[in-house]
């Protein structure tokens, strides 16, 4: 085998290899576009429309969820919150009571008054879907 034979040879496994490379990381790219949002993250500003309409953009705002600070779904239903809503400031502290706004988010149904009452705010909206504006007593 001459030489010219054998670098076609080479140039020529090389551009199969990279073919099937790209076909591979399409393949791939595919099945991660179709795949379901488990999180559902690209719902959340539909979510919280109402709260960023309420409280002006440059607030920082309480937190409040069901879910543990710990657990996947609290990192879920916080980040999601906080995507969401920017440029507005979330913070997840149950016991500052210094905010004047609180977001409640919660994943199962929750009697919001009594959540208000706990925590010493007065529910200002609830938006439906486990969303709820808190505000902060005498303000």
């Amino acid at each position: 085998m001459n030489r010219q034979t054998r670098l076609l040879s080479g140039l020529s496994a090389v551009a199969l290899l990279a073919l099937t490379a790209a076909l591979n990381v399409y393949q791939r790219a595919r099945a991660v576009a179709a795949a379901p949002d488990p999180y559902k993250i690209d719902q959340q500003a539909e979510r919280f429309r109402g709260v960023a309409a309420r409280v002006p953009p440059g607030a920082v705002m309480g937190f409040l969820t069901d879910q543990t600070p710990e657990s996947i779904g609290g990192h879920a239903m916080y980040f999601g919150a906080q995507y969401a809503l920017a440029p507005r400031l979330l913070v997840w502290n149950e016991k500052d009571t210094t905010r004047r706004w609180v977001l409640g988010n919660f994943a199962t149904p929750v009697d919001l008054s009594q959540v208000a009452k706990a925590h010493g705010l007065k529910l200002a909206a609830d938006f439906g879907s486990g969303v709820a504006l808190f505000e902060k007593e005498g303000q």
